[in-house]
């Protein structure tokens, strides 16, 4: 990548030129002096980077999510937001999280009653969830993104996002 080159940065976004997701990838990394610098240095420091594949390793965000309860609060539903990448299609769009992993995305649900710490969770394919064995109306929720058919470690989205579906302080 051309401005991956000739940098001080210690971070570079490869994503653009990564053409197949899941083939694992290398990176080479040479330390140069700054040009009109000169150096005793007959051979620079030189680093290859652990494989990576950006299907199986690349950390996922946390998703957001809205919280919609049914009039005769029987029913809870979660309408979770896809979270954008830094992929983009042929014609210039942003892929998010589903175009990327399709049916393999999944999104696990914790969730308890607002001043309770007994939780519950549930496993959904789908980023509009309903939930109907709810007692009462007052309840927290945790979402994350799950892709489990990565290594234990690397299956789960980051830092999950409270929210509960009424004004109820939370509990430990």
């Amino acid at each position: 990548m051309p401005h991956c080159i000739r940098t001080m940065a210690t971070e570079c976004d490869l994503t653009a030129g990564l053409r197949n997701l899941t083939a694992y990838y290398t990176a080479d990394i040479l330390s140069e002096p700054m040009q009109a610098v000169s150096s005793d240095l007959v051979e620079f420091p030189h680093v290859s980077s652990e494989k990576y594949s950006p299907y199986y390793d690349t950390a996922i965000g946390r998703p957001e999510f809205k919280i919609e309860v049914s009039s005769d609060k029987r029913k809870t539903t979660l309408h979770v937001a896809d979270i954008p990448t830094s992929l983009f299609n042929e014609d210039k769009k942003r892929l998010n999280i589903q175009d990327v992993f399709g049916d393999t995305l999944q999104y696990k649900i914790t969730y308890r009653k607002a001043k309770s710490t007994g939780k519950k969770e549930k496993i959904s394919k789908s980023s509009i969830i309903e939930l109907t064995d709810l007692d009462q109306e007052s309840y927290c929720f945790y979402v994350q993104a799950l892709l489990p058919f990565r290594a234990q470690d690397k299956q789960h989205g980051g830092d999950r996002n409270i929210q509960c579906s009424s004004k109820q302080p939370l509990a430990g």
